[in-house]
């Protein structure tokens, strides 16, 4: 619960004054993850999963991330199209747009 208050509160108060667009992060091992994705169609459905993994510690733009539940099972594969650093707290995401539905997030998260 502490990690979806965290990640809520940050994209609550996030702008693009105090987030800044980044082409490569890296994060730690140990960094608090969530991953966000709506229906399509109905983009105000979204299912947001806490407590969840990559398989890979470093994202670039044009790269792919794959991300686990905690039962490690796949919830998703994409290539990353926009990253945004803000606060050592990264957001990954398949959608080039600023209101983006789908993304990982990743705390401990550095600009590489």
């Amino acid at each position: 619960m502490k990690l979806f208050s965290i990640i809520f509160f940050s994209l609550i108060v996030s702008t693009k004054v105090y987030s800044k667009n980044v082409i490569s992060v890296a994060w730690s091992n140990n960094s608090l993850q969530a991953y966000n994705e709506c229906m399509f169609i109905l983009s105000f459905i979204c299912t947001k999963t806490i407590d969840v993994s990559a398989d890979i510690n470093v994202g670039s733009i044009n790269s792919f991330i794959t991300v686990f539940d905690r039962n490690n099972k796949k919830l998703n594969t994409f290539k990353i199209k926009k990253i945004e650093l803000r606060n050592e707290t990264c957001w990954l995401t398949p959608q080039p747009i600023r209101r983006y539905t789908t993304y990982f997030v990743a705390t401990n998260c550095i600009k590489k």
